[in-house]
């Protein structure tokens, strides 16, 4: 009886330190959660980047991002659709690619990456 009185007080104690923490400090918090997160599954992604290079490589110098999404599964179905017509495109594309990165701005993997014929003409 007196160990279940123990174990109850100490499991009451971290229920309510794990609280404050989520409270208090909310910014400490996700950092422990993150971190926690990144050593269970190193590939996962704080976000995912798609991203775009023009036809012209004077036009862009390397990747630029077209649209930030949260998950993989948000980024690959825009791979398929025609941005051709999308305002923030200096000339032709070249190519898209959907990539993860965590919120540092590290990039963890490329997850695909689709060229665009060039138009006939």
């Amino acid at each position: 009886m007196r160990h279940s009185t123990i174990l109850t007080t100490l499991l009451l104690a971290l229920v309510g330190a794990a609280v404050s923490l989520f409270m208090f400090f909310p910014g400490e918090a996700a950092l422990v959660t993150g971190s926690v997160r990144r050593m269970i599954d190193p590939k996962r992604p704080d976000l995912v980047r798609l991203e775009y290079i023009t036809a012209n490589p004077e036009l862009s110098r390397g990747w630029r991002t077209l649209r930030v999404v949260e998950k993989p599964e948000q980024c690959l179905p825009l791979l398929e659709q025609n941005h051709a017509r999308d305002p923030g495109i200096a000339g032709p594309l070249g190519a898209l690619r959907c990539v993860s990165y965590r919120k540092d701005g590290e990039m963890i993997e490329v997850l695909q990456t689709r060229r665009i014929a060039a138009p006939a003409g």
